[in-house]
């Protein structure tokens, strides 16, 4: 097998085996295979990702128009803060999950 490396990524590799004490096909061979990988988030984690900040984005709005207005909202504002602690919870749920 052959790759190709640069000069930084082929510096840090040697670095690192040399901390190992362990020649480079056997550094890579053990990288290789204590390596843990993991699959990418689904799409309704990248969905919750983009509704909680568009969530955040709307108190940031509701916030600067309150500070401006010297007036706030209070039902909007709790139910657009109930929303993002739903959001943040479903978005934990899903790391639990992904994890077991």
């Amino acid at each position: 097998m052959h790759f190709r490396l640069s000069k930084e990524e082929f510096d840090h590799l040697e670095k690192q085996r040399e901390k190992a004490g362990l020649s480079r096909e056997a550094f890579i061979r053990s990288s290789i295979m204590d390596a843990e990988i993991q699959s990418p988030p689904s799409i309704d984690f990248l969905n919750y990702h983009r509704e909680l900040r568009r969530v955040g984005s709307n108190i940031e709005q509701i916030l600067r128009l309150a500070n401006t207005k010297k007036l706030i909202d209070v039902p909007l504002l709790r139910k657009t803060l109930d929303d993002l602690h739903q959001m943040q919870r479903s978005l934990w749920d899903e790391f639990a999950r992904r994890d077991t």
